[in-house]
């Protein structure tokens, strides 16, 4: 698949920079060109393999250092483990900005556990990212790396067949060696799904 985000922003007067697809009122502030091949072999009993491979080309009008390339590689598995439905996934990010230390590699993970207890679904999902520059700033004493964790329990409802109630606990963890980006969060969220 092709596809195309575009950022504008409003400004008043109107000056002569590039302007938004969709709205001449709008100046472009950003636009990401992306080129998507997936794949998916279903293997029977609830087993699936999926694949994915992202192109972006990225233009941040103003800031040539913003704009560059990324390629990301995804691979999901998702099977049942003791009639428990499991989902493995990774995703290796390669990112190429113009800017001197701009370029990034990444490296996330995924594991999610939903167990049916009729008549609610119990989900547990844990979230594993690492960021990494490719060069070192000097003015940063190094490379600048950010570890990133998320622990996630869920618990959805169906009321109706049009309505699905959610709760969902988080607790987020990053740790940087970057000096205020290490943090501690904790959230609560209460979903009310329609459908229609």
């Amino acid at each position: 698949s092709i596809g195309t985000n575009e950022v504008g922003m409003r400004d008043v007067p109107e000056s002569t920079s590039p302007r938004d697809s969709l709205s001449k009122k709008y100046k472009r502030a950003s636009r990401d060109n992306i080129y998507t091949l997936k794949a998916k072999q279903e293997l029977g009993e609830g087993t699936t393999w999926n694949w994915q491979i992202d192109r972006k080309k990225k233009s941040k009008e103003g800031n040539n250092g913003e704009s560059g390339n990324s390629t990301t590689l995804a691979a999901g598995y998702v099977t049942p483990i003791f009639g428990v439905k499991t989902t493995f996934g990774g995703t290796l990010e390669d990112t190429n900005l113009n800017g001197t230390y701009k370029d990034t590699k990444a490296f996330k993970s995924k594991l999610k556990v939903d167990y049916p207890i009729p008549p609610v679904t119990l989900g547990m999902q844990y979230d594993f990212s690492q960021t990494e520059d490719k060069v070192a700033d000097p003015s940063l004493d190094g490379k600048t790396k950010n570890r990133n964790q998320v622990y996630t329990l869920s618990l959805n409802y169906p009321a109706a067949a049009w309505c699905i109630f959610g709760l969902t606990q988080k607790h987020e963890r990053q740790s940087s060696n970057i000096v205020g980006k290490t943090y501690k969060v904790n959230s609560t969220q209460l979903q009310v799904i329609l459908i229609y």
